[in-house]
C-alpha cells in the first residue's frame, strides 16, 4: 500500500539540522507516511545521515541532483511523492510530537473530497529554544486576509497532494513561493482546522531569518500584487518599513546586537499601556 503522507523536504549541507527532524519522524506512532527529500548535492554528511535513518523510517527516498532553489526542489519531489497528503518541513524543523500524524491522519481520513488543507499550529523558537512566535491558523476570512499575511503557517499545513501536483511553486521566487502558491490556490471553504501543533520550526531559516524580514516582505509585496488590488496601503507601507528596520538592525549590527535590540523591542510591547 502507498503512504498516505509523504514528508517533503529541501536539503542542501544540513547535518547539524536535520537530524532532529529525523528523530522527530522516527517517533511517530502513525507508520503510513515517507520522507521524500530532494537535496541539493551536499558535500557534508547529509546523504549519510538519510542513509542510516532509512534503517529506522517506513520509507526515506532521497534524490540528489542540482535544482534552482527550494521551491524548484519542493516541485521535484512532489513529483516522486506517493502519498495522498503532503506536508512540507524544512531541514531544521521537527514534528511536535509522537502523535502528530497519527492525530492528522484520524481528521484527515474523515474529511470530504472538497476538503483540500489542514492546518494546525506552529512554533518558532530561537536558538535558545524561546517561543517566538505561535502561530496559528485563521480561516475566517482568510483569502480576504491572504492580501497581508497567509491563512495558515506552511509548515502546519497538510494538503491534497493533487492539488500541489496541478498547481507547482513558482520556483522563480526565492523566499515567499508558498505564499503565492497559496493566493493562487486557497479557499476558506476547502480548509479544516487542527487545533494541535504540527511543527516546531527554528527562527533563522531563509524566510524566518530576521535579517531577510525586509527582503521577504518585499517579495511578499509583489506576489500580493499579481493577485490583488489595492496593495499599496498604509497598512502595507508600515509592514515594510517595520521589516527594513528589523533588517537593518541585524545586517548592520550583527545578529547579537539586532536580536538584542529586537528583544528590547518585544519587551516593549509587552509593557501595560501607562508604561509606554
Amino acid at each position: 500500500m502507498p503512504p498516505y503522507i509523504s514528508i517533503i523536504t529541501a536539503s542542501w549541507n544540513v547535518e547539524k539540522s536535520i537530524p532532529q527532524l529525523l528523530t522527530s519522524l522516527e517517533g511517530q506512532k502513525f507508520t503510513s507516511f515517507e520522507l521524500v527529500v530532494q537535496d541539493a548535492i551536499s558535500s557534508d554528511n547529509t546523504l549519510q545521515l538519510l542513509n542510516s535513518a532509512s534503517q529506522r523510517l517506513p520509507s526515506v527516498r532521497v534524490s540528489s541532483q542540482k535544482d534552482h532553489g527550494i521551491y524548484d526542489a519542493w516541485n521535484k519531489a512532489v513529483c516522486r511523492a506517493d502519498g495522498q497528503w503532503l506536508l512540507f518541513l524544512g531541514a531544521d524543523d521537527r514534528l511536535a510530537g509522537p502523535s502528530v500524524l497519527e492525530k492528522a491522519s484520524n481528521v484527515l481520513n474523515t474529511l470530504p473530497p472538497e476538503v483540500i488543507f489542514a492546518a494546525g499550529n506552529v512554533r518558532m523558537l530561537d536558538k535558545g529554544e524561546r517561543c517566538r512566535l505561535y502561530a496559528r491558523p485563521v480561516l475566517d476570512g482568510g483569502h480576504a486576509r491572504l492580501k497581508y499575511i497567509a491563512p495558515a503557517a506552511f509548515p502546519g499545513l497538510f494538503i491534497r497532494r493533487k492539488m500541489v501536483v496541478d498547481n507547482p511553486f513558482d520556483a522563480s521566487l526565492r523566499i515567499s513561493a508558498d505564499y503565492d502558491f497559496l493566493c493562487r490556490t486557497w479557499e476558506d471553504r476547502k480548509a479544516v482546522v487542527l487545533d494541535f501543533d504540527v511543527c516546531i520550526m527554528q527562527e533563522g531559516g531563509i524566510s524566518s531569518n530576521p535579517a531577510n524580514q525586509f527582503a521577504a516582505a518585499w517579495e511578499n509585496t509583489k506576489i500580493a500584487l499579481r493577485y490583488f488590488q489595492r496593495v499599496w496601503e498604509i497598512k502595507r507601507i508600515k509592514m515594510l518599513i517595520k521589516a527594513g528596520l528589523v533588517s537593518g538592525a541585524f545586517r548592520i549590527l550583527g545578529p547579537k546586537s539586532g536580536a538584542t535590540a529586537l528583544d528590547a523591542v518585544r519587551r516593549l510591547r509587552r509593557l501595560p499601556p501607562c508604561w509606554k
